[in-house]
């Protein structure tokens, strides 16, 4: 509910993402636009953080609760100027609500090799590429013990719906079989998908062939240690 995925999309990455709903990318015959992430909107994650006990006993402006401030730390690579830019915008969106928000800028192998994939990370915003099947990000990742697990996530309900999807090869199974396992990290929010990364094509129209645009299968999103 802070992440201001419109203004990520359209402003800093400047129309060339898409905004994203799901884990699914809208070029998968798995996908529908049934499923949906929370929106945008800091007076409900105010009102949530309240529910939760985090309020601003001392008016410093900051959120807290049994002495200790609500605090995170937002991390990306430094390679990425517009990842660096979104980061620093999420953490001034994410001071607004009454969070103390930290942004870690490293250079890429500390921020992956030595960072996320040691699950240091509260967090982090990251990349995912040539996504062709919904198994190829899902399974890795979202499996209890999974290769690329690295926030800890676990839920029965998703692995058993993920290992049916890779044991079929019946497509519209397999597709039933995605769709209700996005739905689940939709709401317990293990990563926040925040756009279809898009790219640029340019050819001379004197090409003698007709060109058409490859859909790579590509996500920006951010993912949070849950364990």
């Amino acid at each position: 509910m802070l992440v201001d995925q419109e203004t990520i999309v359209n402003d800093i990455y400047r129309g060339v993402d898409q905004v994203a709903h799901s884990i699914i990318l809208p070029s998968s015959r798995a996908y529908s636009d049934a499923i949906s992430q929370p929106t945008f909107n800091i007076e409900g994650a105010m009102a949530l953080f309240n529910e939760l006990g985090w309020t601003d006993s001392n008016g410093d402006g900051v959120l807290d609760k049994d002495g200790a401030d609500l605090a995170v730390t937002l991390a990306t690579h430094s390679e990425d100027p517009n990842r660096v830019q979104t980061v620093e915008y999420m953490q001034a969106i994410f001071e607004s609500a009454g969070v103390k928000a930290t942004a870690q800028i490293s250079d890429w192998p500390s921020f992956s090799t030595n960072y996320v994939q040691k699950s240091m990370h509260q967090i982090a915003l990251l990349g995912w590429l040539n996504i062709v099947d919904p198994d190829r990000l899902m399974f890795a990742q979202l499996t209890t013990g999974g290769s690329t697990n690295w926030g800890g996530y676990s839920n029965p309900e998703v692995d058993a719906l993920l290992q049916n999807g890779r044991s079929t090869l019946d497509q519209a199974q397999r597709a039933k079989d995605y769709q209700a396992a996005a739905t689940i990290p939709a709401q317990d929010l293990p990563y926040y998908i925040v756009s279809a990364r898009g790219y640029q094509m340019f050819y001379s129209k004197d090409i003698p062939v007709t060109v058409q645009a490859t859909l790579r299968g590509n996500l920006r999103g951010l993912i949070g240690f849950t364990d």
